[in-house]
């Protein structure tokens, strides 16, 4: 077992896509529900046989050449090595992890703290919580706080929470740098609260403009498939993500090899994740929503995008001159006409692993066939039959979102926007998301599902074979990457 994180703080490498020029919106259609400044809504896209205008881009080369030469400022995504942290409040034991100054509201500033507490909250309310916050000067002061339980929760013994400070005060707001929670009637005292350092996002600026970073939810049970691994990284780097952010319970000696490549060369962060509640007993998949909120959180002005899935989970342009998915979003933005827009979800397919493998491009891109190295056993590439009935969007679905405009993040969609932002339903013409996975109940029950050929991913087969075997061959030497182990649940 590797329990791993860096000590250094690393940042995002420095990449930037190639912007694209969009015409006036006009006409979009928007339906708002209210959620305190936020909004929870889905807007569905005009007809998927809609033209879409043709645009001059340069090539897939010349792209990745350019987001490959322009460096950019260094901006950490870790700067405090936040970590789990059980305190107790109300005479319950909660667990804190995070804390971000988050001025998106229009209404009101907060402090945001990504909290894990007991699903029934009823005496962590009783005396009043508070948070105490300290300024720069070592004073402290109290304010009220918002509880709010996260959704899909699976009504487990504990779930995810955002505690938020309300601050009244917009002159203290950059003033503050540490917050710990409290209730009525207690000391003025941060001693034995378990405080948290406050994460500032920067100040808005064009230089994030394209720019794309990837959320995964926890690694855990030692997940150690350093090769699968690889190709998510270098596939999507080809489809325009310029970092990953990481959270780690627990890895394989495999991956964590691969983790610490990509933490050198500063396209990834790994944050330490210790929480010491059991994984789907206690708590829904290691606290998968706080990783996902806390990462959005981590990109609100430093990326315009995030990408939000797991590690066997692919979302491709399907248009045969689209490769990246700066490129497909832009394209679906002038064919819709919107300008409100905070997510884009697209329909998710099974690329199920117990169905045959394709050859087609390991033949054709392999320098020799019969070592792992040149003729690695790539998901995207040997996996090309999938379910033909798509699950609809928010069912099993994946998207991209704007960090500074997405408020809830869920596993399938985002939950709330700020007021006015909507959700977009991306045709399954446009992009679809491939999840290359065992059969979800197990058994082999999936394989007698209709299905049909999809060689999608094939696209990038002459860019993706020559960056895994470099990186492969950096990384564990002239053998390559480890053969990835037999299937098992989990895999």
């Amino acid at each position: 077992m590797s329990t791993w994180f860096p000590y250094k703080v690393f940042i995002r490498s420095a990449k930037t896509t190639i912007s694209l020029s969009v015409i006036s919106f006009v006409g979009f259609y928007l339906i708002v529900y209210p959620y305190d400044q936020e909004s929870s809504n889905i807007w569905e896209p005009l007809d998927g046989n809609a033209t879409v205008p043709t645009l001059d881009l340069p090539s897939t080369s010349t792209l990745l050449k350019t987001t490959q030469e322009v460096k950019r400022p260094f901006i950490p995504i870790d700067p405090h090595q936040d970590f789990w942290q059980t305190t107790v409040l109300n005479k319950q034991k909660i667990h804190v992890y995070s804390a971000f100054l988050d001025q998106r509201l229009a209404s009101q500033a907060i402090i945001r703290i990504n909290v894990v507490a007991p699903f029934k909250t009823k005496s962590l309310r009783i005396p009043a919580p508070l948070c105490l916050l300290e300024r720069r000067n070592g004073s402290l002061i109290t304010t009220n706080l918002v509880i709010t339980q996260l959704k899909e929760h699976f009504s487990l013994p504990y779930c995810s929470y955002f505690f938020d400070c309300k601050l009244n005060h917009e002159p203290i707001l950059h003033d503050l740098v540490r917050v710990a929670l409290t209730s009525e009637g207690q000391p003025l005292s941060m001693e034995g609260l378990a405080p948290l350092k406050i994460f500032t996002s920067p100040e808005y600026s064009v230089e994030i403009k394209e720019q794309m970073v990837m959320c995964v939810k926890p690694f855990h049970y030692n997940w150690d498939r350093a090769l699968w691994l690889v190709e998510f990284m270098e596939m999507y780097k080809l489809l325009g993500v310029s970092h990953f952010v990481f959270y780690n319970h627990t890895v394989g000696s495999n991956v964590d090899k691969v983790l610490r490549k990509y933490t050198e060369s500063h396209e990834a962060t790994v944050l330490r994740w210790n929480l010491p509640l059991k994984s789907q007993k206690e708590i829904r998949t290691e606290a998968i929503f706080t990783a996902l909120n806390d990462c959005n959180l981590r990109a609100v002005n430093r990326f315009q995008y995030a990408v939000v899935l797991d590690v066997d989970e692919f979302i491709f342009p399907r248009k045969k001159e689209v490769f990246t998915l700066q490129r497909m979003i832009q394209d679906e933005i002038i064919r819709s006409q919107i300008n409100r827009f905070g997510s884009f979800v697209t329909k998710n397919a099974f690329f199920y692993l117990y169905w045959e493998n394709d050859t087609t491009t390991l033949s054709k891109f392999s320098d020799d066939p019969t070592t792992s190295l040149d003729h690695p056993y790539l998901l995207t590439q040997a996996k090309t039959r999938r379910t033909s009935t798509l699950k609809k969007h928010g069912y099993r679905s994946k998207y991209i979102c704007l960090p500074h405009k997405a408020t809830l993040l869920g596993n399938h969609n985002v939950w709330t926007h700020i007021s006015g932002f909507s959700q977009v339903n991306i045709p399954d013409s446009v992009a679809l998301s491939h999840h290359y996975r065992i059969c979800e109940f197990g058994g082999f029950d999936c394989m007698k599902a209709p299905s049909v050929i999809d060689q999608t991913a094939h696209k990038w087969a002459p860019d993706l074979f020559p960056a895994l075997k470099n990186t492969c061959q950096l990384i564990f030497g002239s053998q390559g990457c480890p053969i990835a182990p037999p299937l098992g649940s989990p895999y």
